[in-house]
């Protein structure tokens, strides 16, 4: 959840919708209420500091020790704009307050910086 309290509504391509309902729907039986599509098996939600444990095990099996869950944030941002998308689409994904500082952030990526 972004600092502001709100949640975040995100376009997914439709490969990844159809991947979360599946995975969904193979956990509905076991998982209660089925509010989350990850959650515990009693159907409660994730607390944020326990996936964020097991993102640091499962990158340091991977080789890749010191990985935090939060870089994939900046990796998707730096993604974009590599790909040409427009900046302001860039901030307006990451909840940034102003074009500015997405500018300030991710200026090393910008073709015309």
């Amino acid at each position: 959840m972004p600092k502001s309290g709100r949640g975040r509504l995100l376009e997914l391509p439709q490969e990844s919708t159809d991947a979360l309902k599946s995975h969904r729907q193979r956990n509905e039986s076991t998982s209660g209420n089925g509010n989350f599509v990850f959650c515990h098996p009693d159907g409660s939600s994730l607390d944020p500091d326990l996936v964020s444990k097991w993102f640091r095990k499962i990158a340091k099996n991977a080789g890749m020790e010191g990985l935090r869950l939060h870089y994939l944030r900046h990796t998707h941002a730096s993604m974009m704009l590599a790909k040409g998308i427009h900046l302001k689409i860039v901030s307006e994904r990451l909840e940034h307050s102003s074009i500015e500082i997405t500018g300030n952030l991710y200026s090393h990526v910008l073709p015309s910086v």
